[in-house]
């Protein structure tokens, strides 16, 4: 796989890097049997990330955000061997979550941005573990 030639229809740098990345977790998955992941894409990443992998016919990912409706998803790269509840079995390993409860009076009065809020005032850290990502 020519890194080259794969990217050389992209202009954007940023474009250029984020897809490289993918490409070189591609690899890493392949030669380690393992799997692989990204940090949080945005929509436009992942639609970029998404096009590239149908263009170049790879077909062992997974996007995953949490939950369904999830805007920012992570990218999962996996080994052909595996199947659905081999990767499902990683999520705790990919994304740590907070399940916040409320009492049915509370429930729907709430945004992202509030509970988003109350977890800095309670300045519990959003920490990245990863080497590298998509993000500038």
């Amino acid at each position: 796989m020519n890194k080259q030639e794969l990217l050389k229809d992209y202009k954007k740098q940023e474009d250029k890097v984020c897809l490289s990345q993918v490409l070189d977790k591609i690899e890493f998955c392949k030669i380690k049997e393992k799997l692989e992941f990204t940090d949080f894409l945005d929509m436009y990443q992942i639609a970029l990330v998404e096009n590239f992998l149908r263009k170049i016919k790879f077909k062992e990912y997974k996007f995953f955000g949490g939950h369904e409706d999830s805007e920012r998803k992570i990218l999962i790269i996996y080994p052909e061997k595996y199947n659905d509840k081999m990767i499902e079995k990683n999520y705790n390993k990919i994304l740590k979550l907070i399940r916040i409860e409320l009492p049915e009076e509370e429930q729907g009065k709430y945004t992202h941005r509030n509970y988003l809020g109350g977890i800095v005032k309670l300045r519990i850290k959003k920490r990245k573990s990863r080497r590298y990502s998509c993000f500038k």
